[in-house]
C-alpha cells in the first residue's frame, strides 16, 4: 500500500459509495470491458484523500487521489491495483474527523476487502448514437455455457 505522503498527514478523507466499477484490459481498438462487484451486491466504499487549498495555491497542494492497493491475486488479471474498499461501518469510521492519520492507514491496511469479496464478469458496451451526449449504460455479458463430454 503506497501512501500520497503529505496528503496523509493533512487529510480530508472521502469514502466514494458505488454499486459497482469498471476496469478494462487488452490492446487498444480490442479492449474489454469488466463490471466488478461485490459478490453480495453491498455497495463498494472507496476510500480517497483530498486536498482543497485556497484559489492561488500551488497544484501540487491540492487535488484528489483513490487510494489503492496490490490487487493480491483474484482480479489480478483484470488490473494489478485495486481500489481500497471497506464496509460501511468501516467507511464511516474513516470519515470520523478525529481519526489520527496513523489510525486512518491502520483500518485501511487491516479491515480493506480481499479479492475473494469481489466478482468480475466480462461486459459490453452498447453503442451510442453521435446525435446523443449520453454515456453508454454497461451490461454484464453472460457467462459462457460449457459442455464437457461424457
Amino acid at each position: 500500500m503506497r501512501w500520497p505522503g503529505i496528503w496523509l498527514l493533512n487529510r480530508s478523507s472521502v469514502a466514494i459509495s458505488a454499486a459497482l466499477k469498471y476496469e478494462w484490459t487488452g490492446e487498444k481498438g480490442q479492449r474489454q470491458a469488466w463490471h466488478i462487484h461485490r459478490k453480495d451486491r453491498a455497495p463498494l466504499f472507496m476510500l480517497a484523500l483530498a486536498s482543497f487549498a485556497p484559489a492561488g495555491a500551488h497544484p501540487s497542494e491540492t487535488g484528489f487521489v483513490l487510494l489503492t492497493t496490490d490487487s493480491r491475486g483474484g482480479m489480478v488479471d483484470v488490473h494489478d491495483r485495486s481500489p481500497l474498499v471497506l464496509e460501511a461501518a468501516d467507511a464511516a469510521t474513516w470519515l470520523d474527523p478525529d481519526l489520527s492519520p496513523e489510525q486512518a492507514a491502520e483500518l485501511a491496511r487491516a479491515l480493506a476487502l480481499g479479492p475473494d469479496c469481489f466478482a468480475w464478469e466480462p461486459a459490453t458496451l452498447a453503442p451510442v448514437p453521435a446525435s446523443t451526449r449520453a454515456a453508454p449504460e454497461p451490461q454484464p455479458v453472460p457467462a459462457p455455457q460449457l459442455s464437457l463430454p461424457l
